[in-house]
């Protein structure tokens, strides 16, 4: 009996806003995922860090955030990208 691949959900921070103070980490997870064609989705395109993203050809899509707090706007977020069941 094979077994299917288990999806896998990277959440990563743009930080500041300071395209110096983005970690090369974070930097190098969104180059990858963008060069296997990977979805990439962002909480908002309201960051400053979205020009970088942009002017280096790195496709995301945005969701549309909701909840008061931002562990409802990340519970909403998490539920867009891929439909789960909370207790």
């Amino acid at each position: 009996m094979s077994m299917s691949p288990q999806a896998q959900l990277t959440v990563v921070g743009l930080g500041t806003g300071d395209e110096n103070q983005l970690t090369l980490g974070v930097w190098r997870k969104l180059e990858a995922a963008s060069g296997r064609g990977d979805a990439i989705f962002l909480r908002t395109k309201e960051h400053p860090m979205v020009s970088m993203l942009d002017h280096h050809n790195i496709r995301y899509e945005t969701l549309p955030g909701s909840g008061r707090s931002l562990a409802g706007v990340w519970i909403s977020d998490v539920r867009a990208v891929r439909p789960i069941h909370y207790p």
